[in-house]
């Protein structure tokens, strides 16, 4: 039986590049993109920019609704052919700050798991999630299930992703379930590119280049360390790891095991800033009080030490080449990207006449 591999989540970075990975690594697979209405449009162009879209398939419904949000045609002939699920729905919501406050927690890792079990074909459940799941909690913190929430959380998402995630956990004994926990996603290692130049690196890099400057983080940055991952090791390490059988029942941190300090991050991304030749008077400068709330989103002023174990994911990557690198190695690359996609956008905005 051919595969066909489920991905929810679009339009996030994982969801996005994932989608990318399978069709140039699993030439006989069959994609189906969970896909919003709100990111109908988006989706269709999306595949367009594929090698093969003719193996990718567009269902318009959402995660956290009854049945995936599809009519029972569509949800009964995804129980048949699904052999795979990638769900990043819970994931990409982290990125969002629309959740409501009467929004169930859990409803899409329910419908996860009620999907699961009715579909007769699938082999693995690949549950994307993050280190945000551990809130406030400090320490070593291992590649084992959470169910500890007594020590708080800095943001309403983090608790939100831990709930969901225990739901999932709470069922890997009877279903065949891998949980990939991963950090703050940068660009590709080996190009700098990225499809989202978001996140906290990429707002360090944003602030490090204003008159705001290495002052403003050096002073107020608590934190002890900022882990950055690259986008590319997170797919390379979660594509070995989803079709490895004794990844099954088990938790992954797809993160540096060797993070830099938060005051050494900013000043490789500074030493790098300098060398560069870039234009900085026509980027747009981030105002103080929105690159100061969007830092506190980050909970970056909080004294936070954590360190994630990578045990099981080291374990099952050994006899690959597969790494995590270090960030000096590319964090050039990473800053040359996003200043000239940064300038690009600023050109497009200024080009564009004013009504």
């Amino acid at each position: 039986m051919l595969n066909t591999i489920l991905i929810t989540g679009f339009p996030s970075i994982v969801a996005r590049d994932l989608c990318t990975h399978l069709i140039k690594n699993e030439p006989s697979a069959s994609i189906v993109l969970l896909t919003p209405t709100l990111h109908k449009d988006a989706a269709h162009q999306f595949i367009t920019q594929q090698h093969d879209p003719s193996r990718i398939t567009i269902l318009i419904g959402d995660s956290s609704y009854l049945n995936m949000g599809l009519s029972s045609d569509e949800f009964q002939t995804l129980t048949e052919t699904i052999t795979l699920i990638h769900h990043v729905h819970d994931l990409a919501k982290l990125e969002s700050d629309d959740i409501k406050p009467d929004h169930k927690p859990t409803a899409a890792a329910h419908e996860l798991i009620h999907l699961a079990r009715k579909s007769i074909h699938l082999t693995r459940i690949c549950y994307w999630s993050s280190i945000c799941v551990f809130g406030k909690q400090m320490g070593v913190i291992d590649e084992t299930i959470h169910t500890d929430d007594d020590h708080g959380f800095y943001t309403k998402q983090e608790e939100t992703l831990s709930k969901a995630e225990q739901t999932v956990t709470s069922n890997m004994t009877t279903l065949p379930i891998t949980i990939f926990r991963v950090s703050n996603i940068v660009g590709d290692s080996t190009t700098g590119l990225s499809s989202s130049y978001c996140g906290l690196y990429y707002l360090l890099a944003q602030i490090i280049h204003s008159s705001l400057g290495i002052n403003l983080l050096n002073t107020f940055i608590k934190t002890h360390s900022i882990p950055v991952t690259p986008i590319n090791y997170i797919l390379e390490a979660g594509y070995h790891l989803s079709n490895h059988i004794d990844a099954t029942h088990k938790i992954f941190h797809l993160v540096d095991p060797n993070p830099l300090p938060s005051k050494t991050l900013i000043q490789c991304i500074k030493n790098d800033v300098d060398v560069m030749d870039v234009n900085h008077d026509s980027l747009t400068r981030p105002r103080l009080d929105t690159a100061i709330r969007k830092l506190h989103q980050h909970h970056v002023f909080q004294n936070h030490f954590a360190h994630y174990r990578t045990a099981n994911t080291i374990e099952l990557l050994t006899h690959t080449t597969i790494r995590c690198p270090r960030l000096e190695s590319y964090n050039a690359l990473l800053l040359k990207c996003f200043y000239t996609q940064s300038l690009a956008q600023q050109a497009s905005l200024d080009s564009k006449p004013l009504v």
